[in-house]
């Protein structure tokens, strides 16, 4: 175990530090967070369940080691929103209930930056480079790694280019696969194992090895006989590979002696796995079939040749970058950018050179919403995410005059629904001759990496009901453009046959390869009305 004389334990324990909520740090409970709180070393990774107090250490140890050890810190949380909402609930509610805090507080004292003696934290987020060069630091702690994005969190590094200490600790729930968990990996991979003291059986807590879910008891997995209380709460971290240079803990809620066997059972049965598995265990888990990977994508080339009739696209909106997926009902032929000050004007050019029914992100630029969708009516819509459990169907076209070139999804169901599409092969690319692999490597690797950064987790509502949510570790456009295609061309017919079959419409079709600014796109109550049959 650590030297407890070199920690922030002591101060912690002699000044009756208390939490957030006004609660005494105590450790009778939270015996295995004895040695991380004794823990100095500059590389350090946490991959835990939830609700185990790591967060309340992080902020301890940074406090005190900005004012006895002369560390100047950032503390990166996924966004600013989230900085907003973790420094006054927590960081302000522990300075407040501590005497010995509020003495040590400088005249620096706002939400993104604190003052202790002569040194600094700043609260950052991890979604702007610009957030990530800004100030030195001697030590970064990335709290919800997992959230955040990872690009920014690697430029975060070269903030510690002037330390000494050049320190480094990560924690998170493992929601996402190859980040907390990968990091996990390459630690020396401590476990806390603790002695049932029946048959002096040493172990590791496994809810699949101790935990009887008959009997609804922890039990050793040794002797098989019930585990006392005081068996789970005193234990000693040990490493499975001492000597490898970052220090890693795994925490699950097993370890925590407030929990009880018949409350892991009933979380099991009445929780998705992936929330019991991040957030109960602390360990990752992915569903394998609900995702987007390089090789779904590869197996969903084809080498026919694309006519570029009767087009749809589908837009996603980023700052002076729009990304767009544009195709037909027989594939995908053309993902690309708009980039800089004229993005809008060369987005239109795309616009009148392959008419396709165009469905664009509504935020954060109001452009396609004043601009656009009034401009070339009935032809391109401005796409809503918002979740409605009162909706009938997967798509909502606005059909009132407040709401006219609307349309309103909920955005995990549309992203699920997207992904199944591609497992059914409802979505492919036409790469026109070009060998697969080789369109694959020379035109979709941006639209891959896109797809590789999302993932899912299960969150609660504030009813407590467990619902999935697509989350993203870095830039996603491309997801989302396609997204919106698949909005767009669920409009556009598939077949004038079709068309003619369904509305009614007296015309006779010669030839099949009609130009795409001929097809009619109407409003619902034209459905019906031959006359408004016309070119728009």
């Amino acid at each position: 175990m650590a030297d407890l004389d070199k920690t922030c334990l002591g101060w912690v324990l002699k000044n009756g530090i208390k939490n957030e909520r006004g609660d005494p740090m105590e450790f009778e409970e939270h015996y295995f967070l004895l040695e991380p709180f004794a823990d100095w070393h500059w590389k350090q990774v946490a991959m835990k369940s939830a609700q185990v107090g790591w967060s309340t250490l992080a902020i301890l140890k940074t406090l005190y080691g900005m004012a006895y050890r002369g560390l100047n810190c950032i503390y990166a949380l996924p966004t600013f929103d989230d900085v907003h909402d973790f420094v006054p609930a927590k960081v302000d509610g522990i300075i407040k209930n501590n005497p010995i805090l509020t003495s040590l507080m400088g005249q620096s004292d706002a939400i993104t930056k604190k003052q202790v003696g002569n040194n600094y934290i700043w609260y950052r987020g991890t979604h702007s480079k610009k957030a990530a060069i800004m100030h030195t630091a001697d030590l970064l702690i990335f709290d919800e790694y997992d959230s955040s994005n990872l690009e920014v969190v690697d430029l975060y590094t070269s903030r510690l280019q002037k330390s000494k200490y050049k320190g480094e600790w990560f924690f998170s729930n493992p929601i996402r696969p190859g980040a907390i968990d990968e990091m996990y990996e390459f630690s020396d991979k401590r476990r806390w194992i603790i002695t049932c003291s029946r048959c002096n059986h040493k172990q590791g807590l496994d809810y699949w090895k101790n935990v009887d879910k008959d009997l609804g008891i922890y039990i050793c997995e040794g002797c098989k006989k019930e585990l006392r209380e005081e068996d789970r709460r005193v234990g000693e971290w040990v490493a499975e590979y001492p000597g490898r240079e970052m220090h890693g803990y795994h925490i699950n809620q097993l370890m925590a002696p407030w929990v009880s066997a018949k409350e892991l059972i009933y979380l099991e049965k009445t929780k998705g796995s992936q929330y019991f598995y991040n957030m109960i265990l602390g360990l990752p888990y992915i569903e394998k079939d609900d995702t987007v990977d390089r090789v779904l994508i590869e197996e969903s080339l084809n080498m026919k040749e694309n006519m570029q009739l009767r087009n749809a696209m589908g837009v996603d909106v980023s700052y002076r970058t729009l990304n767009y997926v544009l195709g037909n009902h027989t594939g995908i032929f053309k993902v690309g950018k708009c980039e800089g000050e004229n993005m809008w004007g060369s987005l239109e050019q795309i616009i009148k050179k392959y008419k396709p029914l165009t469905v664009i992100d509504a935020s954060p630029d109001p452009y396609p919403r004043r601009r656009l969708v009034p401009r070339h009516r009935g032809r391109v819509f401005a796409c809503f995410y918002r979740r409605n459990p009162d909706r009938k169907n997967l798509i909502e076209w606005g059909d009132k005059d407040e709401n006219r070139g609307n349309v309103y999804v909920d955005r995990n169901q549309v992203i699920s629904s997207l992904i199944y599409d591609f497992m059914d092969k409802k979505i492919c690319f036409n790469t026109n001759g070009v060998v697969p692999q080789v369109y694959l490597r020379d035109q979709l690797d941006e639209y891959v990496k896109h797809w590789e950064n999302i993932y899912k987790i299960t969150e609660e509502d504030r009813h407590g009901i467990p619902y999935s949510d697509w989350k993203h570790s870095g830039p996603d456009h491309f997801v989302h453009a396609t997204v919106y295609f698949k909005i767009a061309l669920s409009k556009v017919p598939k077949g004038m046959d079709e068309a003619v079959d369904r509305y009614g419409a007296a015309i006779t079709i010669i030839d099949d390869r009609i130009p795409a600014d001929k097809i009619p796109i109407l409003a619902d109550e034209d459905m019906n009305d031959p006359s408004a049959w016309k070119s728009l």
